[in-house]
């Protein structure tokens, strides 16, 4: 029996997701962020797309973001889509620095890859170009993606 091209199993640096989770619960606690979400169940991507989907504009929001601050050679595939550990917040208004400052102290950088908008659709550029998708084709897709894969 041998095993195929995902026999690595992926190495875990525990002390800085403790570090991530703790600054991610304080940043909560004292009201740094509007919104958070992982980034595991689905990637980049998935997270973008889902922080989109619960804004106060008819339950939409857009965002522009660029991936070029985070500074990797990875795939534009593997870095949209990647089932890693990390989280994407949107930090309060004024609360900006407050939010690094906490973050340096648990020795995280913060990178700020974007902003949100009231014109709801995400835009995303990537080192392989930038992509674009209106909000209410994504909402479409999460709330009728299984019954439409079903018929």
């Amino acid at each position: 029996l041998g095993l195929g091209p995902g026999r690595n199993v992926p190495q875990r640096d525990w002390e800085l997701e403790r570090n991530m989770i703790c600054a991610v619960t304080d940043a909560i606690d004292q009201g740094l962020v509007c919104a958070c979400t992982d980034i595991s169940d689905g990637g980049l991507a998935v997270a973008l797309a889902e922080m989109c989907l619960g804004g106060y504009a008819n339950g939409l929001l857009g965002a522009t973001i660029d991936l070029g601050p985070l500074g990797t050679d990875l795939r534009t595939d593997k870095l949209l889509f990647s089932e890693s550990s990390g989280f994407i917040m949107e930090a309060r208004t004024g609360k900006e620095q407050a939010l690094h400052d906490l973050f340096a102290r648990y020795h995280l950088d913060l990178v700020q890859i974007g902003e949100v908008d009231d014109h709801p659709e995400l835009v995303i550029a990537t080192a392989d170009g930038e992509f674009e998708w209106p909000a209410r084709e994504l909402k479409e897709a999460w709330l009728g993606g299984l019954p439409k894969v079903l018929r």
